[in-house]
């Protein structure tokens, strides 16, 4: 797995999107940055995709942290997204 930096907006609709793939990462975070309410839910997850009522619930301008500390590792596999209107967005923040 490639260890990676990254910051950036991702759009993110009503079909599940992937927004990090399984890779090597110290952190990782994700926030909420719709601009018209969109809830957004994130599946960190192998077998499933995000799906509304499912996984980390975003409210507008939340947001999610997962780091490593003291033995515990971060997830290090696919992280996907959907939203509950079109057009909402994350900014996604990893190393």
């Amino acid at each position: 797995m490639e260890q990676i930096s990254r910051n950036e907006s991702i759009s993110i609709g009503t079909t599940a999107v992937e927004i990090s793939p399984k890779r090597k990462r110290e952190m990782i975070y994700i926030c909420n940055t719709s601009s018209a309410g969109q809830v957004v839910y994130v599946m960190f997850s192998e077998a499933e995709k995000a799906s509304a009522g499912k996984g980390f619930v975003l409210q507008p301008t939340s947001t999610l942290l997962d780091c490593n500390s003291e033995g515990y590792l971060c997830w290090q596999g696919t992280i996907t997204a959907i939203a509950s209107g079109a057009n909402g967005s994350v900014s996604v923040v990893e190393r």
